[in-house]
């Protein structure tokens, strides 16, 4: 390479990072945008939380030993298999959420309205909510509706966020479609939400249960395994590990009815059985005591005692 093609190389090499040089201005503005938008971010995006839980499905060995011939035959192949994947999908169930949202209230969410971002106020709520409808319409509304803490003793109300606010004090009844409802100071956490603006919503329970059937993560360990992972994302840990133990505690009540069932079948079947071959062996000795009788044949042994 020549002395001349050198220099004519350095020469481009020069204009090129010049052409750069002389934007450095965009390139630090660009940066500093860059790094707001991500603050902001991070700042106001709600992260969520994974909750994570193991069970253990406990094969009846009785049922195990019975059918262990078949299994080695391969005419029952992937029982084990089977038997997680038909746990899994009891667990997974529509009727065991519908029954864990019942039971931790889930179909009513509480949540602070903010300028830019809204949180959700699971525990330690400013105020309770009583309703005086029954269960099963609560259950199957939808509703919303806004609270202002205003003072101690009174707070505003309205079904619209934009709409003016009906002052009410608390323990008074609040007349609403699905019935009167009554709000009162939940004392240790209701000052620091005083003056803030809080949406009530109810919903109906089988579209939460759905929700969250269609968001938990329900999958074996390994294959083969005994084992079942479940797993939820949430962005409050708590709830997410609430739901998970409600829905373990749901699948566990269920089995043990379950099988408390099958017993009482079972002993009721084994009672009429007896009963019935009871009455029938009575009903054969009568029948044998009244042809003796008509024929005129003694019992030897009877008459010796």
């Amino acid at each position: 390479m020549s002395s001349k093609e050198f220099s004519s190389n350095s020469i481009d090499l020069k204009e090129l990072i010049s052409t750069y040089t002389k934007n450095w201005k965009w390139f630090v503005i660009s940066g500093i945008i860059a790094l707001f938008f991500a603050f902001i971010y991070i700042r106001y995006a709600t992260p969520e939380f994974s909750a994570k839980a193991k069970i253990q499905i406990i094969e009846d060995k009785a049922a195990a030993s019975e059918l262990s011939a078949f299994s080695e035959l391969s005419l029952l192949g992937g029982g084990a298999k089977n038997k997680i994947e038909d746990e899994m999908e009891i667990l997974n169930s529509r009727s065991n959420f519908i029954q864990v949202v019942q039971d931790l209230k889930l179909n009513i969410n509480v949540t602070h309205l903010g300028n830019v971002k809204h949180t959700e106020l699971y525990k330690n709520r400013p105020f309770n909510i009583n309703f005086i409808a029954n269960d099963s319409i609560i259950n199957s509304s939808s509703f919303d509706f806004f609270i202002e803490l205003s003072s101690d003793t009174s707070f505003g109300y309205s079904e619209d966020e934009d709409a003016p606010l009906k002052v009410y004090t608390f323990g008074k009844n609040i007349k609403t479609e699905i019935g009167d409802i009554v709000i009162t100071p939940n004392i240790p956490h209701f000052t620091k939400h005083k003056g803030n603006k809080i949406k009530v919503s109810v919903s109906p329970i089988h579209i939460i249960a759905e929700a969250y059937q269609s968001k938990i993560i329900v999958s074996p360990a390994q294959e083969f395994s005994n084992i079942i992972n479940v797993s939820l994302n949430d962005a409050i840990p708590e709830k997410a590990i609430n739901i998970i133990d409600a829905l373990v505690n749901v699948y566990n009540q269920n089995a043990v009815e379950d099988k408390q069932l099958i017993a009482d079948k079972t002993s009721k079947f084994i009672n009429d059985r007896i009963q019935e071959i009871s009455g029938n062996l009575t009903s054969v000795d009568q029948d044998a005591q009244d042809f003796k009788t008509s024929k005129g044949v003694t019992d030897i042994a009877s008459e010796a005692n």
